[in-house]
């Protein structure tokens, strides 16, 4: 025998399906989410690497200043103040004052010479904020 399915049953079905879905994806999305407030512990930890400095590596704060002249350019991050040699770097006009930005460098002879300097969008900022 064929059991017909009536209409009703089948819009219940659907939306038992489509519940089942979205609460397994909110259960996944939740599971990377850290307390209200805060951001994902995953998403910290990736960050918190990004803003690691090092020789060879990246560093990431608030521009305190820059001089043309000398070409060198302070930068106040997590681990404290840093100036870095931006004679050779790569960057899309002239950093602010106050503004964020990610430094990539390396250290010669005891100078950090930045390869390239990237101001981080405002947008973008507060996913840095108490990272470096």
């Amino acid at each position: 025998m064929k059991k017909e399915v009536s209409k009703m049953e089948k819009v219940l079905l659907i939306l038992a399906a489509m519940l089942m879905v979205l609460s397994l994806s909110m259960a996944g999305y939740a599971s990377d989410q850290g307390t209200v407030g805060t951001m994902g512990t995953g998403h910290q930890a990736r960050m918190e690497r990004l803003a690691a400095c090092g020789p060879g590596e990246m560093y990431t704060g608030d521009v305190v200043w820059t001089d043309p002249d000398i070409q060198r350019i302070m930068v106040n991050g997590r681990d404290g103040s840093k100036i870095f040699d931006v004679s050779g770097a790569v960057m899309k006009g002239e950093p602010e004052a106050q503004q964020l930005v990610v430094v990539k460098y390396t250290v010669t002879n005891g100078e950090r010479i930045a390869s390239s300097v990237n101001a981080v969008p405002q947008r973008l900022a507060a996913l840095y904020v108490g990272l470096y």
